[in-house]
């Protein structure tokens, strides 16, 4: 992991800076190779039940209440957790150390209902985490709450893990994760740092270092409701967030880095998945991907809101809304090709706040992107359609700035000043559709810039 600057209060006047490691300068990535290059399997029959909560040497059930305190819990089975909390039981594991080894058979099993994990909690039981250091290898979750009323509560937690589907924390079936003080990595491909899957998981992260190295890894993969403060951490070859149909996510005073695809990616599974919610308030996204955005959104209703927050791309490129998806490896863009029924267009809206941002937007395919400037923001870029009929739109406060770089046109502008002192041209044009609703406090007006360019409706002839 690069090692990260981390502002402790971007609210402060006085802020200071650490350089923060995580648990990967402990135990080297290259120790676990082998198993970091087994990719995930999901080509195998669906069980659409949890099969594992009484396979562990290490049980509790049955509204049972059990602690464990100064221990070494470990097993090296396959198919089998270390320590599983279930049917209404209450677990304490305190200054604990957890070693897993072995493999899963059935990842679908594993991703969605937490065979192999390390520490399983599940049906309405409620374990609590504290001085506790985990280490997962061959493919297993760290720690996995799965089912409604099921809560994990964690202070001070070091994981480390390897394989496919090793996630740090781990929440499905409505189950809920709250975790403070916690550092973690994952090698393997598709293993984020904190991950919800579907049915929703809920997940509430404070004061954390996270780290990941795999293909599809994020440090969060948001399906359901993910709430990180006070979170760094880089994501090697990934998004810092996968954020799936109505999920809500928000990051606050957090520094990230991404580096595949996107800062965000916000995508849909299908046509109709709800709409997506993401808030990023006084937080840092960098993108190292040469040809990524900071936000991408993809068949899926989204709004993203901005606050005292700043990105950092290679490509210059802020936001893309695109007829696509992701593929199942969560690698690449997927075209009609590849699912044509996950396949629809985006209509995203990015709401900005007192922040200042850089790069362009690019529309495609039917798909719709608006961005919204409030609260003495700037932007520096301009707009684009990539291919086909694709919308986008603009407005500004009064107090908001746009420093255009390149000509754009626009279905949607809007500017709460009405003489445009606020838009610096630089030679530049922009164009607008003078039939769109949104454009009639224009009436078709042609307006000179500052800068030598100027405002004007799209012709029609």
């Amino acid at each position: 992991m690069r090692k990260a600057s981390l502002i402790l209060s971007f609210l402060s006047a006085a802020s200071a800076s650490i350089v923060v490691g995580d648990p990967s300068d402990t135990i080297p990535a290259s120790q676990w190779a082998s198993d970091n290059a087994i990719k995930a399997n999901y080509d195998v029959p669906v069980i659409y039940y949890q099969t594992n909560a009484d396979t562990a040497p290490y049980i509790v059930k049955d509204r049972q209440h059990k602690s464990y305190q100064n221990e070494v819990l470990q097993t090296e089975s396959n198919d089998t957790s270390v320590v599983i909390a279930t049917n209404g039981s209450t677990v304490d594991l305190i200054d604990t150390k957890i070693i897993k080894f072995g493999y899963s058979s059935d990842l679908i099993q594993a991703s969605f209902f937490g065979l192999n994990a390390a520490v399983l909690v599940a049906n309405k039981s409620e374990v609590y985490i504290s001085d506790v250091n985990i280490t997962s290898h061959n493919g297993a979750a760290n720690v996995y709450a799965y089912g409604s009323d099921t809560v994990v509560y964690i202070d001070n937690l070091w994981m480390y893990s390897s394989g496919p589907v090793s996630h740090g924390l781990y929440a499905s079936g409505n189950g809920t994760i709250k975790a403070k003080n916690v550092r973690t990595y994952s090698g393997g491909n598709r293993c984020s740092s904190f991950s919800g899957d579907n049915p929703a998981g809920y997940l509430y992260i404070d004061d954390a270092v996270a780290h990941t190295s795999g293909i599809g890894s994020a440090i969060g993969f948001v399906l359901g409701e993910m709430n990180l403060t006070n979170v760094v951490g880089s994501a090697d070859k990934s998004p810092a967030f996968f954020s799936i149909g109505d999920a809500h996510g928000s990051c606050t005073n957090c520094e990230l880095e991404a580096g595949l695809l996107a800062g965000l990616v916000i995508f849909g599974l299908s046509e109709g998945s709800g709409v997506n919610l993401f808030h990023l308030d006084h937080s840092k996204v960098t993108v190292t991907d040469e040809t990524a955005p900071a936000l991408w959104f993809g068949g899926i209703t989204a709004e993203v809101y901005l606050r005292h927050t700043e990105f950092v791309t290679e490509s210059n490129i802020l936001a893309v809304a695109n007829y696509s998806t992701i593929t199942q490896e969560f690698n690449f863009y997927a075209g009609y090709d590849d699912d044509p029924t996950a396949i629809s267009a985006a209509h995203a809206q990015v709401y900005v706040e007192h922040s200042t941002l850089t790069g362009d937007l690019i529309a495609y395919n039917g798909s719709t992107l608006g961005i919204h400037f409030t609260d003495h923001s700037y932007w520096t870029g301009k707009g684009s359609v990539g291919y086909g009929v694709a919308h986008l739109g603009v407005s500004l406060d009064a107090s908001s700035t746009w420093n255009v770089t390149g000509n754009t046109s626009l279905q949607n502008l809007t500017n709460a000043d009405t003489t445009f002192s606020n838009v610096i041209s630089n030679g530049f044009s922009i164009k607008y559709n003078s039939s769109a609703p949104a454009n009639s406090a224009l009436r078709g007006k042609t307006i000179k810039l500052q800068g030598g360019g100027r405002v004007s409706p799209i012709s029609t002839k």
